[in-house]
């Protein structure tokens, strides 16, 4: 919870759905700090962007044993995504930063020219990073609708596609698409998917509101809700033929707050945030629908990686 100093990391043993929460600070004995916003794996290494207390917590991804903290102070981290020998981290700054992932030193920046990036991956030799919103000088939210390109190779931008209103998570289809999440205004402009192509920067709406989404072998699995209705809907829907199918889980989920597909055999876990009342709960169903296990994590679980 944003204040509160409490983000964590749980380690959960998937056969059995068995949980050990505040599994990294049993492991170094210090907590993770103020929102834990996002985690990757790469290579052996666990990234973890702990937005609030400004830092990246960069670990062994077997143990959860902290390698080092790098400290991003003023700068906000926000999210994290990979490409060769490098680690690139988005901040509110409106810069990007690349870190060498041997020695784990910041080697370079890139400076953006939208609103506070969301969240980025790369495709192909690209950089696609989501502009989403910043306050106005009278403390207002305005919502930007544009996606940066950046060039790895010169780690300079190179342009900028209009997308969807508020942009907030992009993944890599492939080299020169990618599907692009966006939260509108939370009113009057919807959320949404689409796929943006970088050959010719044309966009394609999927037709659905999404809040979140994951992909796996062409399928995207996606989640619309709503705080205002309580109301959810979970998707899978086909990237080559666009059909789209309402799945029927989640069943006794009161908020839900992220979706995962395990990449090995095409489970689906959701995460309930239980509308931050207390802690959360992971639910993973089989590809099929059916429920396998439910165990409760820290508050407001989003983000589920696999070892």
């Amino acid at each position: 919870l944003w204040g509160n100093n409490d983000g964590s990391l749980t380690l959960l043993d998937y056969n059995s759905g068995a949980a050990s929460n505040e599994y990294f600070a049993a492991q170094n004995g210090r907590g993770l700090g103020d929102v834990a916003q996002t985690a990757a794996i790469y290579g052996s290494k666990l990234y973890i962007v702990v937005w609030g207390s400004n830092t990246l917590e960069i670990a062994q991804a077997a143990d959860a044993k902290a390698l080092k903290q790098i400290s991003f102070a003023g700068r906000s981290p926000r999210c994290v995504a990979f490409y060769g020998s490098k680690a690139y981290v988005g901040c509110y700054n409106k810069y990007v930063y690349a870190i060498d992932t041997a020695t784990l030193m910041v080697t370079d920046s890139c400076r953006l020219t939208g609103m506070q990036p969301e969240g980025m991956c790369v495709a192909g030799d690209k950089l696609c990073v989501c502009s989403g919103w910043e306050y106005d000088a009278n403390g207002g939210t305005v919502f930007d609708n544009t996606m940066s390109v950046v060039d790895l190779g010169t780690f300079s931008e190179v342009r900028k596609v209009q997308v969807g209103l508020n942009p907030a998570k992009v993944m890599a289809i492939d080299g020169h698409r990618v599907l692009l999440n966006y939260w509108g205004d939370y009113g009057s402009v919807k959320s949404g998917l689409q796929i943006v192509d970088l050959d010719d920067d044309t966009t394609e709406e999927l037709g659905f509101e999404a809040t979140g989404f994951d992909m796996r072998e062409g399928q995207v699995y996606s989640y619309s809700f709503s705080y205002t209705t309580g109301k959810t809907e979970i998707r899978k829907t086909d990237l080559a033929t666009k059909n789209s199918t309402v799945l029927e889980i989640g069943e006794g989920i009161k908020s839900l707050y992220g979706i995962s597909v395990n990449p090995h055999n095409g489970d689906i876990l959701l995460t309930d945030s239980r509308q931050f009342r207390s802690s959360g709960d992971v639910h993973c169903y089989s590809a099929s629908g059916a429920k396998k296990w439910v165990a409760e994590a820290g508050k407001g679980p989003s983000k589920v990686i696999f070892l």
